[in-house]
């Protein structure tokens, strides 16, 4: 009960702030059963600890909000993208347009591109022996813009193109059943709402997500 209560409550939340968190507390209530008490795994506690802190935070767990206005400044788009090949290093990537603003002295769209290959220092903090990483990179590659971008990107709204359609999913929900999914999940979570920026997740074809390019190094076209 109390863990359907949490997701409940996080369900809500801006972001869906809290709901990564919850799967160590559904582990543990699945394998104790209705009538079973056993102590609390570290995890269940790790999990705990952050909630508590969400909720001592000043207005507790944010509420979701939803504007209907039309938006001030033009919407940012971004497009992002992994490659996992096994046995070779992988790669994420970024592409981000701002479009001009003349009132604001900004004349020309403002483009914006990283990538990076992801050697095992990333890779093996995944759960391990697994076949294919490429959700986990998929995740932190629509992570990326936001770290990387985070002050322009700061109360602006956002249209986010992926052509990964579980990482939309697992987005959209803030959940993902896979633990190392869920940290990458909750990271997102927490950014979001420090940087007030209203996201809306979209799928792409690959051959048409431009940041399939930088995602293999390839910069032409860039």
């Amino acid at each position: 009960k109390f863990a359907g209560r949490l997701a409940f409550a996080t369900s809500w939340a801006a972001g869906c702030l809290g709901r990564p968190v919850l799967r160590p507390i559904f582990d543990q209530a699945l394998r104790d059963g209705a009538r079973q008490v056993s102590p609390l795994l570290p995890s269940v506690r790790g999990a705990l600890a952050f909630l508590i802190e969400v909720l001592r935070r000043p207005g507790g767990l944010p509420p979701r909000s939803f504007r209907f206005a039309r938006a001030a400044r033009p919407t940012v788009r971004i497009w992002t993208d992994a490659m996992f090949v096994p046995g070779s290093p992988a790669g994420i990537a970024f592409y981000v347009e701002f479009p001009a603003e003349p009132s604001r002295g900004l004349p020309r769209t403002e483009r914006f591109h990283g990538s990076i290959f992801v050697g095992e220092e990333v890779t093996g903090r995944f759960v391990p022996a697994k076949a294919q990483y490429i959700g986990q990179l998929e995740l932190l590659a629509a992570l990326t813009p936001y770290t990387s971008l985070g002050g322009k990107l700061k109360g602006r709204r956002v249209v986010h193109w992926i052509d990964n359609t579980s990482a939309i999913a697992a987005l959209c929900k803030g959940y993902s059943a896979a633990p190392d999914s869920a940290r990458i999940l909750q990271a997102c979570a927490v950014l979001r709402l420090d940087l007030d920026c209203p996201i809306w997740f979209q799928w792409v074809p690959s051959k048409a997500n431009i940041a399939d390019l930088p995602s293999r190094r390839e910069y032409g076209l860039l």
